[in-house]
């Protein structure tokens, strides 16, 4: 009945962080809100956070300095990025203290409700005369929720969109902003003794599928309807994203 188990975890694990890699090389976002959720079927909410800590650290790096955006990207967003520092400061010690059925809530929540605005593609803008403190604003909401549940992402993306950011210009800076986050979490996880040594090899095994689950997407990509794959993905995760709620709830 153990090995069963074991079994069991192993392969829901492997399955959970290819399904996000899968979503990352179709659609180019998406890692963590997909597969954390999924990990939460074999894995305490907290072993979540930390196994899938390894792989966004490991492809944020290389998407920070792969297209050359560094330099531009902090230039011109430096005072979200250290919103976005203080707030996965707030996050990562939130996640220490906060009760498991409560982060569950805000996990399932996090999940439905950013895959539901995604979905209906509000068309959103920014004034250029409030830029400045919507992007402090922004930081540190998409930095707390960074820390908390390691969903940077939704805000800022929603954020830069608005702005009409670029698309080259676009991908280096949300890696950017992703990896400034992620490191300050990752420092306090470890800090709080929630990122311990048992983690090591599982979050760097993490890579594995995550890696292969890319390069599916990316092969997939350009034989599918990439829009209806899209719909559809943001569709169950909403799904996802009520259950995780109702479980805690009820």
């Amino acid at each position: 009945m153990i090995a069963d188990t074991s079994s069991f975890i192993l392969i829901a694990t492997a399955a959970a962080l290819f399904a996000g890699g899968l979503a990352k090389g179709m659609l180019g976002v998406g890692l963590s809100m997909i597969a954390l959720p999924l990990l939460y079927t074999a894995l305490p909410i907290r072993d979540a956070v930390a196994i899938m800590y390894g792989p966004l650290l490991v492809m944020n790096v290389w998407q920070t300095f792969q297209g050359g955006w560094f330099l531009t990207a902090f230039k011109k967003f430096w005072p979200m990025m250290l919103a976005v520092v203080a707030g996965s400061w707030l996050g990562a010690k939130a996640l220490v203290g906060i009760d498991a059925k409560t982060l569950q809530i805000i996990v399932g929540a996090s999940v439905a409700g950013f895959s539901l605005v995604n979905l209906l593609q509000p068309k959103l803008s920014v004034p250029p005369k409030h830029a400045l403190w919507l992007s402090i604003v922004v930081g540190v909401v998409g930095g707390f929720f960074g820390g908390l549940t390691l969903f940077i992402g939704p805000a800022v993306i929603m954020f830069m969109v608005a702005l009409r950011v670029p698309k080259d210009e676009f991908i280096g800076t949300i890696a950017l902003v992703y990896l400034l986050g992620i490191i300050l979490a990752g420092v306090t996880y470890v800090a709080e003794g929630l990122l311990r040594v048992e983690h090591i090899v599982p979050t760097a095994l993490a890579c594995v599928p995550v890696f292969l689950g890319m390069l599916a997407g990316q092969w997939i990509r350009g034989r599918v309807n990439e829009d209806t794959f899209r719909k559809v993905l943001l569709i169950a995760m909403i799904v996802i994203g009520l259950n995780m709620m109702r479980q805690a709830l009820f």
